[in-house]
This record gives C-alpha cells, sequence and structure tokens, in this order.
C-alpha cells in the first residue's frame, strides 16, 4: 500500500512536469548550470526517471536497487531545496510542474511526508515473477525515452522557415511611437502575441540569457499583439521580465509573414539574426552582444 503511494506520486509528479516540460526546461536553465539545449534534454530524462522509479516501486523487484535509488532521489531533490530555501527563492520549484505551484519550503513538507512512506514501504514483500531480470531494464530505457517521444526538444525537430518583411519593419521602424534610438547601436526587437505559448517561452529565455550575459534592458524592444487584453497573464505566467514595448494590431503579421514569435537581432537598424523560438540560442545572442 505505502509502496504503491509512494509510486504512484512519483509518476504524477512526472506527468506534471511532463505537460509543461519547456517550462520545467527554462527552470533548470535560470540557474545558468547547463547550456539551453543541455536544460532541455535533461529536464526530459528527470521527468523520464522518475517515471521509471514510480512504475518500479508498483511493480516491488529489485527491491535493493530501488530502495537505493529511491533514497537517493528524495535525498538529493532535498538537499537541492534546501538550497533553494537558503538563497532566498521562493518561486515555484516545479515539482508538480506548472499546475501545482509549490514553494521550495512547501516542497520540503512533501518529500518529508514522501520519507515517512519510504521507510512503511521498503519492507514490502517482493512480487516474484518470471522475466523480471528482462522487464526491469527494459522499462528503465523505455521510460527515459518516453518524454522525447512525446515532447521532443524544439531543437531537435526539422527547423522552421524564419522570415520577416523589410518594408513593413522599415515602416514600423518609422511610426511616431518607436524610439528614435531603436535604428541605433545593438538592440534585439521581439514580435511577440499574448495569447502565445511560443511567444511565452521565447520571452522567459531571452530574460534568462540577458541575466546569463549582462543584456542591458535598453537593448530590448517589444512588438506586443494583444487583441484580448492578456499582457498582464502575459508577463506573469512565466515571471517574465517586462520591457518597453509598443502594441500592434494585425499588422504585426505582415511583418512576421504570419509567424510568432520573431526576435530581430539589430545593428543600426539592419538586421543581423532572424530567430523563433525553435531557432534562439544564447551563442547566436552571446555573438551579436560581444562583436
Amino acid at each position: 500500500m505505502f509502496r504503491v503511494l509512494l509510486g504512484v506520486t512519483f509518476i504524477v509528479s512526472s506527468l506534471l512536469k511532463l505537460n509543461s516540460i519547456d517550462s520545467f526546461g527554462l527552470y533548470i536553465f535560470g540557474f545558468n548550470w547547463f547550456s539551453m539545449n543541455a536544460s532541455m534534454i535533461l529536464s526530459r530524462l528527470l521527468v523520464g526517471f522518475e517515471v521509471f522509479l514510480g512504475i518500479a516501486l508498483i511493480i516491488n523487484r529489485w527491491n535493493r536497487i530501488v530502495n537505493l535509488l529511491t533514497i537517493t532521489t528524495l535525498s538529493v531533490f532535498t538537499v537541492f531545496l534546501f538550497y533553494l530555501v537558503i538563497i532566498g527563492d521562493e518561486a515555484n520549484c516545479h515539482c508538480f510542474g506548472d499546475i501545482v505551484n509549490f514553494s521550495p519550503v512547501e516542497s520540503i513538507v512533501k518529500n518529508i511526508v514522501l520519507f515517512v512512506l519510504f521507510y512503511f514501504a521498503r519492507q514490502s514483500e517482493p512480487f516474484h515473477w518470471s522475466h523480471a531480470s528482462l522487464v526491469i531494464p527494459m522499462l528503465f530505457l523505455l521510460s527515459l525515452a518516453m518524454p522525447f517521444f512525446v515532447n521532443l526538444p524544439e531543437f531537435w525537430m526539422e527547423e522552421k522557415t524564419v522570415s520577416y518583411d523589410n518594408e513593413s519593419l522599415t515602416e514600423f521602424l518609422n511610426q511616431e511611437n518607436i524610439p528614435v534610438d531603436l535604428k541605433k547601436g545593438k538592440r534585439i526587437v521581439c514580435f511577440y502575441s499574448t495569447v502565445c505559448s511560443h511567444c511565452r517561452i521565447a520571452a522567459k529565455k531571452m530574460d534568462i540569457m540577458a541575466e546569463k550575459i549582462s543584456i542591458p534592458d535598453s537593448v530590448f524592444f517589444w512588438g506586443v499583439y494583444d487583441s484580448k487584453g492578456k499582457l498582464d497573464e502575459f508577463l506573469s505566467s512565466k515571471n517574465i521580465k517586462e520591457h518597453d514595448y509598443v502594441l500592434l494590431d494585425s499588422k504585426i503579421f505582415s511583418i512576421t509573414h504570419g509567424r510568432l514569435p520573431l526576435i530581430l537581432l539589430m545593428r543600426d537598424g539592419h538586421v543581423e539574426e532572424m530567430m523563433s523560438n525553435q531557432t534562439l540560442t544564447e551563442e547566436k545572442v552571446f555573438s551579436f552582444m560581444s562583436k
């Protein structure tokens, strides 16, 4: 009974993370321990590992190894949560993805409950069934692979065409409500829609990169399509930092050829690099800012 509860908790936790896997990847990336691509891969491997651990606990075989993995996993996660408390990070720790917000302190309490469940579950009598020595390794490999099949990292997908209309962009830059200095020096001009999930992820990526390589706020400018009045929700959904912006009507799509987000790296009013959420990388941004 206790072993099943523990296993179900791991499985639910992993599936909720998988539901917002890119947010989980960005959360990992935000610590500046790994590159963006590595963070996206690591997020999926962690989800797959939790799936395996949950099923292995329920199956109740290879108890010595599974028990060791369980206590090690809970211990590592708990140490990490204490680290967050020490540095004063009170944001959602993504233990249950974006759907259920847990602060580090709340997650520590949750882990204490899981430790108690594990204490009573560790002595469970294992099931004896044939071919278990084959099933467990196969389960491990399938669990690790599952998140990649369900939600492949964008940088592994076929690259979609990114383009913009130069005439429409020039018209945008010459509008009266656009700062004159937008055509001077290095500028990162981002076109977003407030109801576009890819735009939210791209904006959060830019936030993390800006902090990582110390890009001044003055470099950024947004063109925002907000037909439904959801700008505040757009900013709060992933704790996105607000930059100078102008609201645009449907003409934004003539600039971006109908695709959002579009991120332009510009120098003296000329586009040097154009990127979507899929092609946005820290290497491109760093190269642009360091020239």
